[in-house]
C-alpha cells in the first residue's frame, strides 16, 4: 500500500518524515520540494548508505523521495535519508536471517576478535571462528573484498540497536557439502576407479577416487597377510579401487583394493605348473600326510604315499613342521584350491629300474628287523623281508637278529618280487636247499650211469628218492 503524507506546513519539525519531488541534482546535493513551494536540501553524505561518488548516480530530477527533516530554521531545511534507509536495510537483514539466505557484504576492517562486514550500509560483525572452515586461514586477505555470508545471530546491543553477527564459514561449509553431495552421487556402486592414498589409519586407508574420499577397510587391502598397513600402502600411493558400499544417510563410500587383485590360488596357478620342482615349508602334519606352503596362502598336500618308494620308511620320522622341503607338483586345480605334491617322484622308481628278478640269487644288506624277521635292502628304497624261518635250514630260528646283524651283507634268493605292489621277499635257506638238490641230482645221474649193478647204494638211492618226493 502506498504511503500518504499530510503536512501541516506551519508546524514542520525536526524528525518529521516527508515525501517530496527532486527538483534539482548536483554532484554533492539534492533539492527536494515537499509541498507549498517548501524546499529542503539533502547533501550527498545524507543521501544514501551506499557508496556513490555523485548524487547524480543515485537520483534524478522528477524522482519521488522520502526523507527525514534533520534540521530546520528560517533559512533552510536540511533532509536525510540515512536513518530511513538504515531501517529499511535492517528489515532486509532480518528477512535474510529469518529465511536463512546468504547475502553479499564488503569486508571493511579488522577488529579485535574478527572482521567488520558492511551489508546494506550496516556494520555487521564476523567472529574469527566464523571466517573460514580452515582455522589457519588468513583473515586479512579478505579486507576490501566482497564476500558471501549468512546472518547467524541478531542480538540487542547498546541504545537498543541490533548487533548482527554473520558467518562466512557456514556458507563455505554449505558449498562444500553441496559439492561433496554431487561428487557422492557421481560415485557408482561396483564401479572401478583409480585413486590415491591420502591417509593411513590402523583400521584402513582413506583413498580419494573420482574426486571423492572413501575408506578401504583393513580387510579389503590385500589377500596376503601383513602386520602393518605401511608394509603394503603409504600416503601418495596410486591404487585401483572398486566401490563395494554406499551409505546415503552419511554420504560414506567403501572401497576395496583386494577385490581387484588376483587371488593367491590364481597367482599360484599362473606361476606353478604340473611337473614343476619347487620348495616349500611344512606347515601342518596330519595322519595322511603333510601340508606344504609353496606360495603365499597356498598350501599343497604331500600324501604319505608320495614321500618314498620304501614301504618300510615312515614319512613322519623324517618330516617335521617348519622344515623346508623340495617337492614335485603332481597336479594343481586353482578352482578347487587343490595342489598335490610328491617327493618320491623326484626320481625314477627304483623298483622298476633295479633289474631284480624272481628266483635269482643276489647280495643284499641287512638294514633292520621287524617282528623277528630281517629287513634287507637291495638298492636304495628297494627293501624286502627275510622271514626268520628262511634264515637257516639247519635249525629253527625264532629271531633273525640272533643270526644276523644290521649292515651285514648276505646272499639271498628272491622268492617273491612284485614291483607294482612294492613287495620283496627273500630267503637264505632256499640257497642251501637248492644246492643240496643240485648235489642230489648230480649224484643220481652218476648212479644211473652204472648199469645192472644192484648194490646197496642203489637201494639206498631209491629210498632217498622216495623220501625226497
Amino acid at each position: 500500500m502506498e504511503q500518504t503524507f499530510n503536512y501541516d506546513l506551519k508546524h514542520f519539525k525536526v524528525g518529521q518524515i516527508i515525501e517530496g519531488e527532486v527538483i534539482k541534482v548536483t554532484e554533492n546535493e539534492v533539492t527536494v520540494n515537499f509541498g507549498d513551494f517548501t524546499e529542503g536540501t539533502m547533501y550527498l553524505n545524507e543521501l544514501t548508505l551506499k557508496e556513490v561518488e555523485s548524487a547524480k548516480d543515485f537520483v534524478k530530477v522528477g524522482d519521488k523521495i522520502i526523507a527525514k527533516i534533520k534540521k530546520r530554521d528560517d533559512e533552510v531545511v536540511l533532509l536525510s535519508r540515512l536513518e530511513i534507509e538504515r531501517d529499511e536495510n535492517h528489515r532486509k537483514l532480518l528477512n535474510k536471517f529469518e529465511h536463512k539466505n546468504a547475502i553479499t557484504g564488503k569486508v571493511e576492517k579488522e577488529v579485535k576478535g574478527g572482521l567488520i562486514v558492511k551489508i546494506y550500509g550496516i556494520d555487521c560483525f564476523m567472529p574469527t571462528s566464523e571466517i573460514d572452515v580452515d582455522i589457519h586461514f588468513d583473515a586479512t586477505s579478505l579486507l576490501n573484498q566482497n564476500i558471501k555470508v549468512k546472518i547467524i545471530e541478531v542480538a540487542k546491543g547498546l541504545k537498543n540497536r541490533d548487533n548482527v553477527i554473520v558467518s562466512r564459514k557456514v556458507v563455505i561449509a554449505a558449498e562444500l557439502f553441496k559439492e561433496k553431495l554431487n561428487k557422492y552421487k557421481a560415485i557408482e556402486l561396483d564401479a572401478i576407479y583409480e585413486g590415491e592414498v591420502v591417509r593411513v589409519e590402523s583400521y584402513g586407508v582413506l583413498v580419494v577416487a573420482n574426486g571423492y574420499q572413501g575408506l578401504v577397510p583393513y580387510r579389503e587391502i590385500s589377500h596376503l597377510p601383513f602386520s602393518n598397513i605401511t608394509e603394503v600402502l603409504n600416503v601418495g600411493d596410486k591404487v585401483n579401487v572398486k566401490v563395494t558400499g554406499k551409505n546415503d544417510e552419511k554420504s560414506q563410500v567403501l572401497f576395496s583394493i583386494k577385490t581387484l587383485l588376483p587371488k593367491p590360488w590364481e597367482v599360484a596357478s599362473q606361476n606353478i605348473k604340473e611337473g614343476d620342482v619347487i620348495e616349500g615349508k611344512v606347515v601342518r602334519l596330519t595322519d595322511f600326510g603333510a601340508f606344504i606352503n609353496v606360495y603365499p596362502l597356498v598350501d599343497g598336500l604331500l600324501h604319505k604315499n608320495e614321500y618314498t618308494f620304501n614301504p618300510f620308511l615312515n614319512m613322519f620320522d623324517e618330516v617335521k613342521e617348519g622344515q623346508t622341503i623340495t617337492v614335485k607338483v603332481i597336479s594343481i586345480d586353482s578352482n578347487r584350491e587343490r595342489l598335490s605334491l610328491s617327493v618320491k617322484q623326484l626320481k625314477e622308481d627304483p623298483w622298476l629300474t633295479c633289474g631284480l628278478k624272481p628266483y635269482e640269487v643276489v647280495d643284499m644288506t641287512v638294514v633292520g628287523f621287524d617282528n623277528g624277521d630281517a629287513v634287507v635292502q637291495y638298492v636304495a628304497d628297494v627293501v624286502g623281508i627275510l622271514p626268520k624261518n628262511q634264515v637257516s635250514s639247519e635249525r629253527k630260528i625264532t629271531k633273525a637278529e640272533d643270526e644276523l646283524t644290521t649292515g651285514q651283507t648276505i646272499s639271498v634268493k628272491v622268492t617273491n618280487f612284485d614291483a607294482s605292489d612294492r613287495y620283496l621277499q627273500v630267503s637264505i635257506r632256499k640257497i642251501k636247499d637248492d644246492a643240496e638238490r643240485q648235489d642230489y641230482v648230480k649224484y643220481m645221474k652218476e648212479q644211473d650211469s652204472v648199469k645192472n649193478n644192484n648194490t646197496i647204494g642203489d637201494l639206498l638211492g631209491d629210498k632217498l628218492k622216495d623220501f625226497l618226493k
